[in-house]
């Protein structure tokens, strides 16, 4: 097989890439989460048609204008062979990102003038690092 220097998923890659793509499209307050989805398929064939359904298919930087049937062929069975699961289905994961933004309107809340905050930022950042997700902290106390 040959080797092409390609990319396998969409253009944007990262969540917070696409709420800046919010803003820039005039939206206010972008939040952007997402899920890995692992969805199972009986052949690499099913998946393909469920990929084109999502828009998904060539989805690359460098296109190719024609792929051959030996190819998807052979992509069949290396496909089968490395993501079969115990029950013989292939397993593909998905990033799903899902978005949110507003119009922009007078009520909605803003940002406090820079520097007007209480607390600094370095002593947020501390007292997370030593609190309960770091499993390598002491309980915190309580006052």
């Amino acid at each position: 097989l040959h080797q092409y220097p390609f990319r396998c998923h969409s253009h944007i890659q990262k969540d917070s890439e696409i709420g800046g793509l919010i803003q820039a499209a005039g939206f206010n307050l972008p939040t952007a989460d997402s899920d890995l989805l692992t969805v199972r398929y009986p052949d690499m064939f099913t998946m393909m048609e469920h990929l084109r359904g999502m828009g998904e298919t060539n989805a690359t930087h460098i296109r190719r204008s024609y792929t051959s049937m030996e190819t998807f062929l052979a992509a069949a069975s290396t496909y089968q062979e490395l993501y079969t699961d115990e029950e013989e289905l292939l397993e593909a994961t998905f990033h799903v990102i899902y978005l949110i933004g507003w119009k922009p309107h007078s009520s909605q809340q803003a940002p406090d003038e820079r520097g007007s905050g209480s607390t600094r930022l370095s002593t947020t950042l501390e007292e997370l690092a030593l609190g309960p997700l770091n499993p390598s902290s002491e309980e915190p106390s309580c006052k």
